[in-house]
């Protein structure tokens, strides 16, 4: 009985299928097909074009112009030189670039990177006229009245793509911006008042060495050269320097008085950094050495008061003195009024600075 149902039903497909071919008119068929595949293609070729047209707008478009430091990155280091004269001293850095040092007063820091007789970075602090896009002293609000900064970053550099994510505090507090084709400023915000504090202008390449910010990438990810023991120590070095005058700096933004440099606290200091860094801890407690007054005694350092600040994983020393500034206690040993003295030590990125008010 199944078998012959099965048969009928058969039947009446069949019977169905004939009907509807018969009813196609097959002749029209090429001829639909055509309509329909020349409808998609000029869909398909208006939809580049406008696509083609907004490419040419964007790129027919003036770029700002650079009027202010940020002109010198990609030039020559004559075309600097030009301008700022010969620097204070060349510090090395860890990223490939040497730092050419303008310590122009206690009130105005200033740091160009050259790498092969290129400027590709530029920091500086405090008050210099580095051009209107760096009203130092100004709030965020002002600066970015127009466009608020992004939370991504998109930067290319040899070929790669990289992506820096932004949290929402290092939105408030260290914006990223694109400024030019190829080039990039760090605004640093002071965290209490709200005020702009310091800038970095970067070539991609700096920033994806120094990575800032969390970042994901398609292709490589760039990493600084491996440094010598004799490099580093020319490094660590360099950045005591600058730490020192980058505090004197923020001081003076602050009305304290600037501090004299004590190379016996340093030695101090510095015995901290390496002690952190060699036995992977970060605290003000050294599990050998004990606590600061342990390791200033030690040093036989006299003094009637003393503080320290520590610090950890920053790039270089001008992020570090950010990170100090922005953070409560460690700000609140920065700027005190009864320190005097400071030393300062470095060991790779582990950074330490001892206050102190000797007897």
């Amino acid at each position: 009985m199944k078998n012959v149902l099965r048969f009928a039903l058969l039947i009446v497909v069949i019977v169905i299928g004939i009907d509807v071919y018969d009813k196609i008119e097959w002749r029209n068929i090429g001829t639909e097909v055509e309509r329909i595949i020349n409808e998609e293609k000029f869909v398909l070729e208006n939809t580049t074009e406008g696509v083609k047209q907004e490419e040419s707008i964007a790129k027919d478009e003036p770029l700002p112009e650079l009027t202010g430091v940020e002109k010198w990155v990609g030039q020559e280091v004559d075309t600097m030189k030009s301008n700022l004269g010969e620097p204070d001293r060349i510090d090395p850095s860890s990223y490939g670039y040497d730092w050419w040092i303008y310590e122009q007063s206690n009130s105005a820091y200033l740091q160009i990177g050259v790498e092969e007789n290129r400027v590709v970075t530029v920091f500086f602090m405090g008050d210099v006229d580095a051009g209107e896009r760096y009203p130092m002293g100004e709030q965020a609000s002002t600066i970015f009245e127009d466009e608020a900064p992004q939370k991504e970053i998109s930067v290319k550099f040899d070929a790669y793509d990289y992506r820096f994510q932004l949290t929402k505090e290092e939105q408030q507090l260290k914006p990223l911006v694109a400024i030019h084709e190829g080039l990039f400023a760090q605004y640093y915000f002071d965290k209490f008042n709200g005020s702009l504090r310091a800038v970095r202008i970067a070539e991609p390449g700096v920033l994806v060495k120094q990575r800032p910010y969390a970042v994901s990438y398609r292709g490589g990810l760039l990493e600084p050269e491996e440094l010598s023991e004799e490099e580093w120590q020319g490094v660590q070095a360099a950045m005591e320097k600058q730490i020192h005058a980058m505090t004197n700096v923020l001081r003076n933004l602050s009305d304290k008085k600037p501090l004299g440099y004590n190379d016996e606290v340093a030695d101090v200091a510095f015995g901290h950094s390496k002690d952190m860094e060699e036995n992977n801890y970060f605290s003000h407690t050294s599990p050998s050495e004990g606590e600061l007054s342990d390791r200033l005694k030690e040093g036989d350092v006299l003094y009637s008061y003393a503080g320290e600040n520590i610090a950890a994983r920053y790039p270089d020393a001008g992020a570090a003195m950010i990170g100090w500034l922005n953070s409560k206690g460690h700000r609140e040993a920065l700027l005190n009024e009864e320190f005097t003295e400071i030393g300062v030590g470095v060991f790779r990125y582990y950074y330490t600075q001892n206050f102190i008010k000797p007897f």
